[in-house]
């Protein structure tokens, strides 16, 4: 069986505390192949960084995964301890 994943992603900072970033793949594994992507935004605020990310995925993977969502908006909030 052959398996290859290639990736590439871009970030950006616009400042000290805004970055964003852009992404793009690809995966093959024997006959599968497909593709996944992702644009967001994350921001700074004090210990705290929120980020708003859009994934996009291949509308062929939901046949092979149980999730059939191949569209979605995440909001994450992280912080250090």
């Amino acid at each position: 069986m052959i398996t290859r994943t290639t990736e590439a992603w871009l970030q950006q900072p616009f400042s000290l505390a805004t970055t964003a970033e852009l992404g793009y793949g690809r995966v093959v594994i024997s006959r599968f192949n497909y593709w996944y992507a992702h644009v967001g935004v994350s921001h700074r605020i004090g210990q705290f960084v929120f980020g708003l990310t859009q994934y996009v995925g291949d509308p062929g993977l939901k046949h092979l995964l149980f999730d059939s969502h191949s569209n979605r908006l995440v909001l994450t909030v992280s912080t250090a301890f």
